[in-house]
């Protein structure tokens, strides 16, 4: 059913010229939730906690394998069930910070090892206990900034550094503006970016703060171009970031998605998010493409799952804009305008993680068969005499 409304959506594309689109994925095989965590690693999607359609705090985990689109279930964390923790990943390994479990707010933070399945909790920050923070990491070094840390209108304005490889954290400045939580966080080019948020009146905020993490200094970044929110989430996307979904108010959710360009500090529409509104979703980016669902609009909590690749429907940044592969995503041949030299190439499809999966030669005018590939996304990589050109494709049934 999930393949048959993916074919679906395609079809009603086709012919379009946006050239982003989303693709709904199986969903989580778990009770819907939302304020879960979410981090990549090992090419995977990692997803747990939250609170469930029932009003309770989960503990449990899953994994989200892009190649073969499937789910798999994963030890759940040694630790209390909770909702509003952060997760990041830094050299391979998962992490998940802080939330809120039925004892209170929550300093804790754990690791989560792929290669060895295993959890191990390790040092707590040494600052307040917090829920609701945002997480980011510049290289090797993972960030935790703004949270709840206690009752009304307790929030924080509090940037911490914490440092996996020697099992360390650091204060560092604390961001400019009114303390919040539940903001959008994304990070490019050595930098960071959080946008929006709660205010401790329960408004929500519409500005924007950069994290320079070579000049340990923050600025302000173009506000935010519509109204201010909390609970949506933000990815790093070519050239900058996303904010998607969200709410405005308690009452008031959206499926809006913005995408933010660093080189002109401006805002840009992009298409919605063809799922409910919704405030608490998650997700991360693995190899490139986004992943999003779960949260809640209020009356009902979800466990859709959704994918965003970049240029789905044109080349990559890589590629020259003039070759285009369409239809994307396909069920059958791809069809290649824009062939570069006229002459016949040689080329090569890769999975998700860089693996080659068949090659041969393409002459022009002909289109390529992936019909015998498995629903999942790949890399067309072409062949010329002075360079490689690749471009994005998702195979589905």
């Amino acid at each position: 059913m999930v393949w048959r409304s993916l074919l679906m959506m395609v079809l009603l594309r086709a012919g379009a010229s946006v050239g982003q689109g989303w693709v709904q994925l199986p969903d989580l095989p778990a009770i819907a939730r939302d304020d879960a965590s979410a981090f990549a690693a090992d090419s995977a999607v990692f997803l747990g906690t939250g609170m469930d359609v029932g009003f309770q705090l989960t503990s449990d985990w899953h994994r989200y394998d892009p190649v073969t689109a499937s789910w798999s279930t994963i030890a759940p964390m040694p630790a209390t069930p909770r909702q509003y923790g952060t997760g990041f990943s830094v050299g391979g390994f998962g992490y998940v910070f802080g939330g809120v479990d039925a004892g209170g707010l929550s300093n804790e933070l754990f690791v989560y090892l792929p290669a060895n399945a295993v959890w191990y909790a390790i040092d707590t920050l040494p600052g307040m206990p917090r829920s609701g923070s945002a997480s980011f990491v510049i290289g090797v070094r993972a960030f935790i900034v703004g949270g709840r840390v206690g009752p009304g209108t307790a929030l924080t304005d509090e940037l911490w550094e914490y440092f996996p490889f020697l099992n360390t954290w650091l204060p560092r400045p604390p961001m400019p503006g009114p303390a919040r939580h539940l903001a959008a966080v994304f990070a490019q080019g050595g930098k960071a970016y959080v946008v929006g948020g709660r205010a401790g009146d329960g408004s929500a905020l519409n500005d924007g703060w950069c994290y320079d993490g070579a000049t340990d200094s923050w600025s302000a970044i173009a506000p935010f171009p519509a109204d201010g929110r909390f609970g949506a989430e933000g990815f790093r996307w070519p050239g900058g970031g996303l904010v998607v979904a969200g709410a405005t108010s308690d009452s008031t959710f959206t499926q809006e998605c913005w995408r933010y360009d660093v080189s002109t500090d401006s805002w840009h529409p992009m298409p919605a998010f063809p799922g409910a509104a919704r405030k608490g979703g998650t997700g991360a980016v693995a190899d490139g493409v986004v992943h999003y669902g779960t949260g809640s609009d209020g009356a009902q909590r979800y466990a859709d799952w959704w994918a965003l690749h970049p240029d789905v429907s044109v080349s990559t940044r890589t590629a020259p804009s003039a070759i285009r592969a369409h239809p994307n995503p396909t069920s059958g041949p791809l069809h290649l305008t824009g062939h570069p030299s006229g002459a016949a190439l040689t080329y090569t499809i890769q999975d998700a993680a860089g693996r080659p999966v068949r090659s041969g030669t393409l002459a022009p005018g002909l289109d390529l068969d992936v019909s015998g590939l498995p629903p999942a996304s790949y890399h067309l990589v072409l062949h010329t005499a002075d360079r490689s050109h690749t471009l994005r494709f998702v195979r589905i049934p």
